[in-house]
Parts: C-alpha cells; structure tokens; sequence
C-alpha cells in the first residue's frame, strides 16, 4: 500500500473544479489498494462541501495547515489547539502590526 497527499486550493481544485482525469486517477488509486489524503490550510467544515461534491474518496483529511487531522468519514483522529493566553498574545501582537489584517 502506498499513501499519495495533495493539497487542495490551487492543486487538486484548480479554477474552482476537479478535472474529471483526476477524479478517475484518485478513485484507480484507491481501487489498486492506496490510500488518498487531502492536505489543506482550510478548516474540515469548510472543505467538506468541496469533498461531497466530487464524491472524492479520501482516506484522511489534514486540515488547519496541520492542526487537525480526520479519518475519510469525518472522525476527528487529532486536534491540536493553541492555549487562550498564547492566543490572545498572538492576536495583540497582530494587532499592533498595521499591514497585517485577520
């Protein structure tokens, strides 16, 4: 078995749409007995539109560039959050930057 990851935005979905020669790729993978993983910046909430509309067949999702990580029904396997204080500092911090906007 092998495992093939592809980020998503500007990848996989490119002009807004999955080629459909990808869609065909990624399914002829998992039927050969391969796992499929989408690695994203984005949230899970906001991707999984994207994943029911192509009915694309991913084994494990890796969101929040990292901070998260699901099972391909949606199951969270790994969370990892920042504490409130180190949060907070983060966005003071932002804050005083003025080019930077969140």
């Amino acid at each position: 078995m092998k495992l093939l990851a592809s980020d998503f935005d500007g990848t996989l979905n490119y002009g807004d749409t999955i080629m459909e020669e990808d869609l065909e790729a990624i399914k002829a993978w998992k039927e050969a007995g391969n796992e499929f993983v989408i690695v994203t910046g984005r949230s899970y909430e906001s991707l999984k539109k994207q994943l029911d509309r192509y009915d694309l067949p991913v084994d494990y999702v890796v969101s929040n560039n990292g901070g998260m990580i699901y099972d391909g029904s949606g199951k969270e396997l790994m969370a990892n959050y920042l504490d409130t204080i180190t949060a907070v500092d983060i966005l003071y911090a932002m804050h005083e930057i003025s080019d930077v906007a969140s």
